[in-house]
């Protein structure tokens, strides 16, 4: 009877102990669950934050003729659809003078400048995005241009706002944590008919320069 009794006993400890024994763990799992989504949600956040590169250019830029070249200024970001693609979005302003004199009288007087918002999309060569990498864009650009002028010969006031295609190509390295990118932008190409007669202009606008991307 004392063995029976004994045995009911542990069996009765077993059954009421075991439960709260493992309820710690249960806790423990569901607790390290919740760190766990804490973490990948932390995680998430740190991805979609990191997608957003916004960068500023110094480029020298010039008309399609090349009569007006000089230094323009670039500022825009970068969004990561994927590793290799990406959205890039900018604002690039040039402007020039061109002040000439020669014999017989002979003179120009002109200023040129181009306000420029575009949108590409971006193929990067490499798999990654904070390496080193070729790429090309493409897109569409709004671009506003005014080219006044006075001549020995002639005077113009003209104005425009127009969409044309816009493209880059580059490439990019990193530069401590951020990057540096080498490139060429242009727009193009722009026809126009006036009184009869056309032209076209292959390039509106071209850019050699670099991109500090953050």
């Amino acid at each position: 009877m004392v063995k029976s009794k004994k045995n009911v006993f542990v069996s009765l400890f077993l059954f009421v102990v075991a439960p709260l024994a493992a309820q710690p763990i249960v806790k423990t799992n569901i607790h390290l669950s919740a760190i766990s989504k804490g973490d990948s949600s932390v995680y998430k956040k740190k991805t979609n934050n990191n997608r957003w590169h916004p960068y500023a250019g110094l480029h020298v830029s010039g008309d399609a003729g090349m009569y007006y070249i000089g230094p323009s200024f670039q500022a825009g970001t970068d969004f990561y659809l994927q590793k290799k693609l990406l959205l890039s979005a900018y604002v690039q302003y040039f402007r020039d003078e061109l002040h000439t004199t020669g014999e017989n009288g002979f003179f120009e007087d002109g200023k040129y400048r181009t306000l420029t918002g575009a949108l590409l999309i971006q193929l990067n060569t490499s798999k990654k995005a904070t390496g080193r990498s070729f790429f090309m864009a493409a897109g569409l650009a709004i671009q506003n241009r005014v080219d006044t002028a006075i001549t020995s010969y002639d005077h113009w006031n003209d104005r425009r706002t127009t969409v044309l295609p816009a493209f880059r190509l580059g490439y990019f390295f990193p530069v401590s944590r951020h990057k540096l990118s080498i490139e060429i932008n242009g727009t193009g190409p722009y026809s126009e008919m006036v009184e009869g007669s056309g032209f076209t202009e292959i390039l509106t606008q071209v850019s050699l320069g670099c991109r500090y991307i953050f």
